[in-house]
């Protein structure tokens, strides 16, 4: 199975229909990720995500990339729990070779809502993207550090970069300051300013 934007889009995209369609006040999107960039950050999944919502009647979508292992408990939990089950099939001898057998077999002994998604639909997808991306002008890269309390951060393992528009962008701010060896913070002069500045 593929695991590029359009397969992810491809995914998402009837789970985002179950939402208009049983959700009616839901009009803006969150989602949370860690951030692999063939996966997520790069200009497919940029390009699919300021499209596809927007075509399906949503208003805004936001995309938040967490460390890997970071606050996606509840859908690694799901997940898992999917695995057991599929795995506690096969102990008794089901063969599940394809998505396909694993949807037929898992859609009976679950509550979860399962949605099947196949190849066509992925190609589908991929039709959607121009032949030719280039990068969005006017758009910054910025290296992100993790909050963990007031004027208190810290840089993850995985070099963790986001893109912005320069409209987004408050200011630019000095090296951080250590604290701790893992630990930084921003002059606190800086801080109360941009504090101020977003009335934080």
């Amino acid at each position: 199975m593929k695991h590029d934007p359009p397969a992810i889009w491809a995914q998402l995209e009837p789970v985002l229909q179950f939402l208009k369609e049983n959700h009616l006040r839901i009009q803006k999107l969150f989602f949370i990720s860690d951030g692999p960039t063939m996966q997520y950050r790069g200009k497919k999944n940029f390009y699919l995500l300021s499209t596809i919502p927007f075509q399906m009647g949503f208003t805004a979508a936001n995309w938040s990339f967490l460390e890997a292992g970071h606050g996606k408990g509840p859908a690694d939990g799901v997940g898992a729990t999917m695995k057991r089950t599929a795995d506690s099939q096969v102990a008794r001898g089901t063969d599940i070779p394809t998505a396909k057998a694993l949807y037929d077999t898992l859609l009976p002994l679950t509550k979860v809502k399962l949605l099947y998604v196949d190849e066509d639909q992925i190609n589908r997808v991929s039709t959607l993207l121009p032949k030719e991306r280039t990068t969005i002008k006017g758009a910054l890269e910025v290296k992100v550090m993790h909050n963990i309390g007031r004027n208190r951060f810290f840089w993850p393992r995985l070099e963790d970069k986001i893109w912005y528009t320069v409209d987004k962008v408050v200011t630019l701010i000095p090296p951080p300051e250590n604290v701790t060896k893992r630990h930084v913070q921003i002059s606190p002069r800086v801080f109360t300013a941009v504090c101020e500045k977003r009335n934080l």
